[in-house]
């Protein structure tokens, strides 16, 4: 559900930090994940993984069988189901 940003959210935003750490740090983990999908042009894509691994960590996602280890792509998979995309 879309919620319109607070004041103090906005003024976060506007600060040179990342928009993706910003949501995360407000529990705004849909915006964060997506938020790291738009820095994919500008930024490593090894970090870009690591930081959507955490995200979906965070919130139940990308538990491996034991030997055998969940891509991200694997997990973002798993959660755009779980959502009815």
């Amino acid at each position: 559900m879309y919620r319109e940003p607070t004041p103090d959210l906005r003024a976060k935003l506007a600060s040179k930090r990342s928009s993706a750490a910003v949501h995360a740090e407000e529990g705004l983990w849909y915006d964060a994940l997506a938020d790291t999908w738009k820095s994919g042009k500008t930024q490593d894509a090894r970090i870009l993984e690591g930081q959507r691994l955490c995200l979906l960590k965070q919130v139940g996602f990308g538990a491996s069988t034991p030997g055998k280890p969940k891509s991200v792509l694997d997990d973002e998979l798993e959660l755009l189901h779980f959502m009815g995309k």
